[in-house]
């Protein structure tokens, strides 16, 4: 399990990043502390990477 979450870290972490960067820039120009949007949004990425990651494992594993 900690395999399958460390993969969906990692393949979900470019959205996460570049989602981040413009939470914060709307967060600063707010001035709002909004902790719910990237919570949210971290949980988004894991699940997308989540799911690509054992898609991808299917696949490969009905090709070979």
């Amino acid at each position: 399990m900690f395999y399958y979450f460390s993969r969906s870290l990692h393949v979900g972490a470019p959205y996460i990043l570049k989602n981040l960067d413009s939470t914060t820039e709307n967060l600063v120009r707010k001035g709002k502390n909004n902790w719910k949007n990237i919570i949210l949004m971290i949980e988004i990425g894991l699940v997308i990477g989540f799911l690509a990651i054992v898609v991808l494992n299917y696949f490969f594993r009905f090709l070979l």
